[in-house]
């Protein structure tokens, strides 16, 4: 019986054991999988998330009635950031980039960066329709003018391109539909020098807005 006993709690010790490894190899995993969604560089989702969240939040946000507007900004003349300042100043821009439009916008919305070596964000913004999502394109416009990126003691000024679409549930039979309208008004804006404007989707009858992205040259800051 104590031979018995003890061969029990052997095998006992040894399911405890293949447990806890599996259990860590699962969130090793999990980890894994996390970290393969996200953008190294700025935190942001990436593209691959990007795939995956926004078929979900189309139709989560379809099936309760609610809004969801997507926002496409990129940066430009990007090229010119990292031939005049460097790589490691191109990376610092973006990644302020990245923090700045965290910072205005909400915990629920959510912000992907289309590419690693890419200056192109998308943000998906759930319960917003097009006129709440030209408030934010405009707050950030607002903290971009005012706020020149700090790099090494240097003021770097940024513009940047920005397409909103909202999304209609009526007409559009998917997040792709989304995606590609709010491409679309990026890539039909309409440019002046270096300054752009934000374009969005006249589909709802929506009165189309436009906002100066960035902030016009001044003797005191440094432009790109």
């Amino acid at each position: 019986l104590a031979t018995e006993m003890a061969n029990i709690d052997r095998l006992q010790a040894v399911v405890f054991s293949q447990t806890h490894r599996l259990q860590m190899a699962n969130e090793m995993l999990a980890d894994m999988t996390h970290l393969a969604k996200k953008d190294h560089l700025t935190g942001a989702w990436n593209t691959l998330a990007l795939s995956e969240a926004g078929p979900g939040l189309f139709e989560r946000m379809n099936q309760s009635s609610k809004p969801l507007s997507c926002i496409f900004l990129d940066l430009d003349f990007f090229k010119k950031v990292n031939d005049v300042h460097g790589h490691a100043a191109g990376d610092h821009v973006l990644k302020e980039l990245a923090k700045i439009i965290c910072e205005h916008s909400r915990l629920s919305d959510f912000l992907f960066r289309l590419g690693d070596k890419a200056e192109e964000f998308c943000l998906l913004l759930p319960e917003t329709d097009a006129a709440g999502a030209v408030i934010l394109a405009e707050r950030i416009r607002n903290y971009l003018e005012k706020n020149p990126m700090e790099y090494e003691g240097v003021g770097i000024v940024v513009t940047a391109s920005i397409g909103v679409a909202q999304a209609d549930f009526e007409k559009q039979t998917g997040f792709d539909d989304v995606k590609i309208q709010a491409h679309g008004n990026f890539d039909s804006l309409s440019v002046t020098g270096e300054v752009k404007n934000i374009n969005i989707n006249d589909s709802l009858n929506i009165p189309v807005a436009t906002f100066n992205i960035g902030a016009r040259n001044d003797s005191s800051r440094v432009s790109i």
